[in-house]
């Protein structure tokens, strides 16, 4: 078949090639047909990356959002429809002709959120990209056979204006030692802010932080992020620091730094799963490392392509780059893919090399036929396992994303953490089955990043066909290593040396006997003394300690305050549609509600809806993370309170929670639950906010002679968790 420009046709962009991340706009793109024209019933398709989070555009309302047209200068007429398209470019608009025909030199001209007729535009993805590509496609014959149109249609996406800040403290130093400390301008949608001229005041909280200016201003227009090197502390202890916005008074609070004497070992940070264009993901591959090393600014990275998606080139590409961008004491960037196959066959696992691999082990060759070495293939992920066999360079990490990690082919050899938490939603509940069939493994949490952004991923938004997919704020791996580099890394992650924690860089160390999180060890006697210390920026509600799946104790740590709170959290099954949306209502009975805030784990909560005189809507979606409602009430012990979900309902009086305290009704689904209790009282101040955000306990209990494995999820009040990794103790 003849093909090209000549044949097929061209297109370009004829709108504006720069637009803003999460705002309205309008797109419109021009195709020009070839010799072959287009027949009828043949079509020209459009489409871009899945990964979008674009709103979908649509053909019958014009005065609403996404409205979507087409014009031509040929006599035809044009069936239009929203179709999957062929991965990575899942999302497509069909435009095929049911009568007449284009010849060659007509045009065909489509605008995507067209604003003639009233509607707004349509609102754009959520993150910066600097090439957002849309695929012309057309199949002139009528065939479904589609052949990509020449033209380049790319746009940059560009970040909003600043709307926060953040700071980035190291989370452990040494007395005298110096270190620096990152400012990050943040637009509403998560995107590190360019083109910004903020100043910051600074108030540090604790003793002195030596080099600290009175203030940082954001110089640079077009990084969003300024740095105070040369900074040092005297004194052990635990360091905040705390910044206001000259402007617009907005105030931000570090992650804490824990300041200690010969630690023996350091507190490192990574994002070890995410991928780019070269497979499911967007943007460059340099641009992601870089924006883990310079923006997220994390210690330790990964790049985790999906392996049925990578091309020969594209792995010799990889670790061209990855190797590249890889510096022993300052940046580490671990070669590795994501093993893709079904989760029949073991699910979704991250494999790591400690050094390079000219060869990767995909499941399949499913998009890439005929592009991979097929002898190189393994499947099940048994079979990679025994090519691996005695290996010691070689790792792999459960997940919970698209295909379910099956734990059913868990090999001790080369499975040493699991994956708690990432955008896909936290994932408790993979922990405690882990726990309940008795593996050893340590938890870590990343991002699962594919927006060009590891270390710093925030959620897409969920509306339409992508709802669910990335919905939460990204992880990150606190791991403790002698030093930054590949061995002391690998040697930390391979026994255990780490533990999960949401975006907030949660502080988190354990201990029994002196043995850290991870360790296995032998002990005489029933004695158990399991050690904790926590430090967070706002202050912890409480925390769950577990001996392998068996919860062992609940401890809050807030005074409670007369108000009530209900938190929803879980997600539906294991599947792609795990997500939960808890639609329906509270109501209030023989009360009334003075007022009423939304709480929990997201980037932005909303407005709370009164749908009648004393009930609020429920309008929640989780992924496994905690959102809720605190509600001020006039009631007494007769008032009853009723949670109305599409999952089940649960009622209680007033009185029945006095007396409990904690009400929890089970919903089905997996760890899909409604908590009631009475809100915690609020901190007077920043001091005592931070000072409420400092945990150190011991949990004693006397051990049965056997097998034991402690470890704890400790929760904030702004829904930041973190989890420990096990410590495996042997009572003898």
């Amino acid at each position: 078949m003849r093909s090209g420009k000549e044949y097929i046709g061209s297109s370009r962009l004829l709108s504006e090639k720069k637009l803003t991340a999460g705002t309205m706009g309008t797109i419109v793109i021009e195709y020009t047909a070839g010799k072959y024209g287009i027949d009828d019933r043949g079509s020209f398709q459009l489409a871009w990356r899945g990964i979008s989070d674009m709103l979908v555009p649509q053909f019958d309302y014009p005065d609403q959002q996404g409205y979507t047209t087409w014009s031509s200068t040929g006599n035809i007429k044009i069936r239009t429809s929203f179709e999957k398209y062929l991965r990575p470019y899942q999302s497509s608009i069909r435009f095929q002709i049911y009568d007449g025909y284009l010849k060659e030199g007509e045009k065909l001209t489509i605008t995507i959120g067209d604003k003639s007729k009233g509607g707004p535009g349509i609102r754009l993805q959520s993150f910066y990209e600097r090439e957002l590509e849309f695929v012309p496609l057309v199949d002139a014959c009528g065939t479904c056979r589609f052949e990509r149109v020449e033209g380049d249609l790319f746009m940059e996406v560009l970040p909003g204006k600043e709307n926060s800040y953040q700071i980035c403290m190291p989370s452990l130093v040494e007395p005298g030692k110096p270190f620096s400390i990152g400012f990050r301008a943040m637009d509403k949608l998560g995107n590190i802010s360019r083109n910004n001229e903020g100043i910051l005041a600074l108030e540090a909280f604790g003793d002195e932080i030596k080099g600290l200016p009175s203030e940082v201003v954001f110089s640079d227009p077009d990084m969003g992020i300024a740095h105070v090197h040369g900074c040092t502390v005297d004194k052990e202890g635990i360091y905040r620091l705390a910044a206001v916005e000259k402007a617009s008074g907005k105030r931000c609070i570090s992650n804490p730094m824990v300041c200690k004497k010969d630690p023996g070992l350091n507190l490192y940070w990574g994002d070890m799963h995410g991928q780019t264009r070269e497979t499911l993901g967007c943007g460059t591959l340099d641009d992601y490392l870089s924006f883990a090393r310079d923006m997220a600014l994390i210690d330790v990275t990964s790049w985790q392509g999906n392996d049925f998606e990578i091309t020969d080139e594209a792995w010799k590409y990889v670790r061209e780059r990855c190797s590249a961008f890889n510096e022993e004491g300052k940046f580490l960037v671990f070669l590795g893919y994501e093993w893709s196959g079904t989760s029949n066959a073991g699910g979704d696992h991250n494999i790591y090399f400690l050094g390079d691999s000219e060869n990767f082990y995909p499941s399949s060759n499913w998009v890439v036929p005929g592009r991979t070495s097929v002898e190189n293939n393994a499947f099940p992920i048994s079979e990679l396992f025994e090519q691996m066999h005695e290996r010691k360079d070689v790792m792999a990490t459960p997940h919970i994303g698209g295909r379910c990690s099956n734990l059913d082919f868990f090999d001790p050899e080369f499975i040493h953490n699991i994956e708690i938490h990432s955008q896909h939603g936290i994932f408790q509940w993979f922990a405690k089955e882990a726990m309940k069939r008795r593996y050893k493994i340590g938890f870590v949490a990343t991002s699962d990043d594919h927006s060009g952004k590891p270390g710093l991923a925030y959620p897409a938004i969920t509306e339409d066909e992508f709802s669910g997919a990335l919905a939460v704020r990204s992880g990150l791996t606190g791991i403790y290593a002698k030093d930054l580099t590949k061995e002391s890394i690998w040697d930390a992650l391979t026994h255990r040396r780490n533990y999960a924690s949401t975006l907030d860089r949660l502080v988190v160390k354990t201990d029994i006997d002196g043995h850290l999180m991870g360790e296995e060890f032998e002990k005489d006697g029933s004695d158990i003394k399991f050690n904790i210390f926590a430090a967070g920026s706002d202050a912890f509600d409480h925390i769950l300690i577990y001996d392998w799946d068996k919860l062992v104790l609940r401890k809050s740590f807030r005074p409670k305050r007369d108000a009530l709170r209900i938190l929803f959290s879980g997600v539906t099954c294991r599947g792609r549609n795990k997500e939960a949306r808890w639609e329906g209502r509270i109501r209030v009975e023989g009360g009334s509600i003075k007022s009423a805030e939304r709480t929990g784990y997201s980037l932005g909560l909303g407005e709370v809806v009164f749908t009648g005189e004393n009930e609020v809507a429920v309008d929640i979606r989780t992924n496994g993370e905690i959102k809720g409602f605190i509600l001020e009430l006039d009631y007494d012990d007769n008032t009853r309170i009723t949670v109305e979900t599409k999952y089940a309902d649960t009622s209680f009086t007033m009185g029945e929670l006095k007396t409990s305290a904690l009400i929890q009704t089970e919903m089905g689904g997996e760890n899909l639950l409604v908590e009631a209790d009475f809100a915690n009282e609020k901190a007077a101040n920043m001091e005592e906010k931070l000072a409420a955000g400092l945990v150190e306990m011991t949990y004693e209990t006397k051990a049965e002679p056997g097998e034991h494995a402690y470890w704890m999820n400790i929760v904030a009040e702004d829904g930041n968790e973190a989890w420990s990794s096990p410590i495996y103790v042997k009572v003898k």
